[in-house]
């Protein structure tokens, strides 16, 4: 297995801004409904990307999702 450095994909940029306070409060509003523990268990962990994903899914329009140019 090859190790890889995970720090190139967790940069913000133009496109990516994971630092934009609206974005931070998103982030903690899905996070809330998880177990209250402050520890990141496997399994808070992944009902976190778990309810993002859907989040993003749902509330998102992809132009080939919607057949539409954006």
């Amino acid at each position: 297995m090859v190790a890889v450095d995970m720090d190139q994909y967790l940069q913000a940029s133009e496109v990516i801004d994971w630092q934009h306070p609206d974005i931070v409060t998103l982030a903690h509003q899905l996070a809330s409904g998880c177990e209250s523990s402050t520890a990141m268990t496997e399994g808070r962990s992944k009902t976190i990307a778990k309810q993002s994903f859907e989040w993003v899914r749902d509330q998102i329009r992809h132009s080939s999702d919607y057949q539409t140019t954006l």
